[in-house]
């Protein structure tokens, strides 16, 4: 036989598919068996099928479960697979038809595969970040945009606040120039003349506090 797949160092776990060509056709009860062996071994006597014979000339395994079947006769490591010539009932091993291929069984070969794929792979283009601008504190937006609203309307309490103020202010602002204008001292100093006894300018201011 020649062997198809797997390439000679290849290196497979899970599903798998082993495949040959046949240089003639098989002689009636005879058939195909897949076996794999350690290097160091003869394929005719030390190896294990993977399969149960047949006669075509592919095999797919389930490598995995069979490593979990056969136990220490199969484990990760490198291997030697061929084909053997049989006959199924009785069975009885008759010829090595060839092989001998390299073959490592790697359970973490599906992993190191897909990095190995994606060294390879283009990068995606880096999308362009748009910045945002930094949003206003959410109680001084509300406010704002509140009191800038055309229908805004401030409360009585509020008013009556802004109203009290003002007449504090014109109060206070009142009675300041009337303590001026009745103040001797300073109604002397607009006029140009001597300061009046300060006794005097004292009961005068006093008294004029008093009547307000």
């Amino acid at each position: 036989i020649e062997p198809v797949r797997p390439q000679p160092g290849e290196a497979g776990r899970s599903l798998f598919t082993f495949e040959w060509r046949a240089d003639g056709p098989l002689q009636d009860g005879q058939k195909f068996e897949l076996v794999l062996w350690r290097p160091e071994q003869d394929p005719l006597n030390d190896g294990f099928g993977l399969a149960a014979p047949t006669t075509n000339t592919h095999v797919n395994v389930d490598l995995d479960r069979l490593d979990n079947t056969l136990g220490g006769l199969f484990d990760e490591g490198e291997y030697r697979w061929g084909v053997l010539l049989v006959t199924e009932n009785p069975y009885r091993r008759l010829l090595y038809l060839g092989g001998g291929n390299q073959f490592f069984y790697d359970t973490s070969f599906s992993q190191r595969r897909s990095t190995c794929s994606g060294r390879n792979r283009k990068s995606p283009p880096t999308k362009a970040i748009k910045l945002m601008a930094t949003p206003k504190p959410r109680i001084i937006s509300s406010v704002l945009s509140k009191t800038s609203s055309p229908d805004y309307r401030p409360s009585l309490q509020h008013t009556n606040r802004i109203r009290r103020a003002i007449l504090s202010f014109m109060l206070c602002y009142v009675v300041s120039s009337l303590s001026r204008l009745f103040n001797p001292s300073s109604r002397a100093r607009a006029l140009g003349k001597p300061d009046p006894d300060p006794i005097v300018s004292r009961l005068s201011h006093e008294s004029f506090h008093y009547h307000l």
